[in-house]
Parts: structure tokens; sequence; C-alpha cells
């Protein structure tokens, strides 16, 4: 085993602060679940819309109750559909993005679907 392996981790707990630098959002609280695929991120108003040939996916982040909720609406045109197992074990269709986020000084690429848990 190489020895510099151990000295390139991070460790990281089970909540810690994020930052995704992409959507201008700093110091976002998380919850970090090691055992799966994809991170899902909590957005409402999610829609999809055709500008010229291109397809956006339109979010708004968090909900209006929520402290750090602010009125703006985030666009990427790379995503696409997935089907994922939610925390009741039930198959349900979601969108999913890639983000960077900062954690622990690092930028690390993270995949993320979009989730209404008001719905």
């Amino acid at each position: 085993m190489k020895k510099d392996y151990f000295k390139e981790q991070i460790i990281i707990g089970r909540r810690e602060r994020i930052d995704l630098p992409s959507l201008g959002i700093k110091s976002l609280k998380a919850k970090v679940d090691t055992g799966a695929f994809s991170s899902s991120i909590h957005c409402h108003k999610i829609y999809t819309k055709k500008i010229k040939k291109t397809n956006y996916l339109c979010f708004n982040l968090l909900e209006p109750s929520h402290p750090k909720y602010e009125e703006t609406f985030y666009e990427v045109s790379e995503f696409k559909q997935t089907k994922i197992k939610n925390s009741f074990g039930q198959s349900e269709t979601r969108y999913l993005i890639k983000l960077p986020i900062l954690i622990s000084g690092q930028i690390l690429e993270t995949n993320f679907t979009l989730s209404n848990r008001c719905e």
C-alpha cells in the first residue's frame, strides 16, 4: 500500500458545513452518509424548460421557512433522471445533477438528486 495514502485522506463527521461554489452558497449544513451512491439536496419548484434547443432543469433550494432561503432559482443544463430508493425503501424518480462542493478545504465533484420532501 502506498505510504502517502493515509495522508491524502480527510476525516469528516456525520454533519459538516459545505459550500456549493457554483451556486454561490456558503456554509450549508450537510448530513454525511458514507453508504450512499449519491447525495440529495432539498429543493422545491423543480421544473424543466427549453431555451433555443437546450433543456434546463430549474429549481429553488430549501423551503421558504429555512433561515438561508432566498427566492433564487438555479438552472443547470446537464442533468438526467434516475430511479432511487428513498429512506422508506420506496422507488422514486428524481433529477440528478453534478455539483462541486467544498468540504474540509477540498473541492469534490458530487452527484445530487433533487428531492422535494414536502410533496
